[in-house]
């Protein structure tokens, strides 16, 4: 059966994880495999040079200005069932399950998003991430009105922020504002580790920090 809803070409979420020792570049052959990017997110650089099987590192960024944000979860009461006198299973009557089993089942159903609360903001949280880049448009971010950003990071990030940005914004954290320029239609916000909200809005001023 066909899905009715369609491929989704800019969800609201991305969670992706970057696996480095994958990476394979041959100069000789032009090869350059690297998995750094899914949907609006792109070119993640990992921090180090050297790297195993299994070392990953990480984003997972959520954009409020698109709708599917917000999921709305109903709990699901606790219930005692088990197969001691009827064959089942947890999905219901089974006839070749008789295990004498007695089980407990509690958890959320999935009923749908809340998509009222929709604002031009975003949130990051990066893992062993050195640089990352974002699309605002595909994000459905409006960049001639603020855009509210909080990031969580365990290391120091240069987060790029790809949009068609005014002549110059300025970059509001508690400890003051920073003109900026964009270049080649890109923000860049020099992001240190921990927690750290800030908003970029259209500037006034004709000074730029570069």
């Amino acid at each position: 059966a066909a899905i009715a809803r369609g491929r989704i070409k800019n969800p609201a979420r991305v969670v992706y994880s970057v696996s480095p020792a994958l990476f394979t570049k041959d100069p000789e052959s032009g090869l350059d495999l690297r998995h750094d990017s899914a949907y609006w997110v792109s070119g993640v650089r990992v921090i180090g040079n050297d790297f195993s099987p299994g070392d990953e590192a990480g984003v997972d960024i959520t954009s409020y200005a698109l709708p599917d944000h917000t999921p709305l979860l109903n709990s699901i009461p606790l219930e005692m069932g088990g197969n001691l006198d009827v064959p089942r299973d947890v999905c219901g009557d089974n006839p070749v399950m008789n295990s004498n089993d007695i089980w407990m089942l509690s958890g959320q159903d999935w009923i749908g998003f809340d998509d009222s609360s929709l604002k031009n903001a975003f949130s990051a949280t990066l893992r062993g991430i050195g640089e990352v880049s974002v699309d605002a448009a595909r994000m459905g971010l409006d960049v001639t009105r603020s855009i509210a950003v909080s990031a969580n990071t365990d290391s120091d990030v240069l987060l790029r922020i790809e949009g068609d940005w005014p002549a110059n914004v300025n970059i509001s954290t508690g400890n003051g504002v920073t003109p900026v320029c964009p270049e080649a239609g890109v923000v860049e916000v020099s992001l240190v580790e921990g927690d750290i909200t800030f908003t970029i809005s259209p500037g006034q001023a004709q000074d730029c920090a570069r």
